[in-house]
């Protein structure tokens, strides 16, 4: 068990040290590149910028509370900061200065770059051409840059993908002539960040998950297997994260 304890808490330990990193290394790189004085107000808004990049902005900083935030992980969102980091990258887009310019580099080479790649292991996964051109389609929902690999979906770009899908269906007309849950975007892309609480009970009341996978009652009562893939698939890595984050860990409780 402390052998376990000590591969598990290994990950989060390592991921935490590696962000730190990045975000000291990107804030000096465009702090030289764009010759912003140490102390000047550009230099902190390059500093608030460089935390959102990362998916890791100050939630005080911008007025919410730490209660409202325990409350947004709990029922409503899986990851509150990564989620607003997402949509204030967009933002950056428009502003002024490094930061606006660094931030329309790097959406340009995600959607550039990211493409050509899907596109690439699409077609090395064996996918058609046209299979892979559809795929590009932000209205195949969660086929969306996804490849399908042992019966499930596997998505290329993670959140910005999400977010990108999000705005392709607010323009969508189809969700505006035929207004329904299963045709509105915002819902959907709530559904793909919610908590895991709430995104179960969802799961449960509509009958389907967020991207479309079954989810009946009665055929997880006659089949306890496909309830024990849909549990472990909701809440396998959750549960181990928080044994991995527990006070006292793995190696404590052994």
């Amino acid at each position: 068990a402390r052998a376990i304890g000590a591969v598990i808490g290994a990950f989060p330990r390592g991921f935490d040290a590696f962000l730190a990193a990045g975000r000291i290394y990107q804030f000096d790189a465009l702090m030289n590149a764009g010759k912003i004085a140490e102390g000047s107000e550009e230099a902190y808004r390059l500093a608030r910028y460089v935390d959102t990049l990362l998916g890791a902005p100050n939630l005080r900083g911008l007025g919410v509370s730490q209660v409202q935030q325990q409350v947004e992980r709990a029922f409503l969102l899986f990851s509150p900061r990564y989620t607003r980091s997402i949509f204030g990258l967009i933002g950056y887009m428009f502003g002024k200065g490094v930061p606006a310019a660094d931030a329309r580099k790097v959406m340009a080479t995600f959607v550039f770059g990211g493409t050509a790649t899907f596109y690439t292991l699409a077609r090395a996964s064996g996918l058609s051409h046209e299979e892979a051109i559809d795929r590009l389609n932000p209205d195949a929902r969660g086929k969306f840059m996804s490849i399908p690999i042992g019966g499930n979906e596997y998505g290329f770009g993670g959140g910005m993908r999400a977010a990108i899908q999000l705005m392709v269906g607010l323009t969508s007309p189809e969700g505006w002539e035929n207004p329904s849950v299963e045709n509105n975007p915002v819902i959907r892309y709530w559904q793909s960040r919610v908590s895991p609480a709430t995104r179960t009970l969802l799961d449960f009341i509509q009958g389907e998950d967020y991207i479309g996978r079954g989810v009946d009652l009665e055929e997880f009562v006659d089949d306890p297997r496909k309830l024990g893939e849909y549990g472990f698939r909701n809440l396998g890595p959750l549960t181990i994260q928080a044994i991995a984050e527990s006070r006292g860990g793995l190696p404590e409780a052994a």
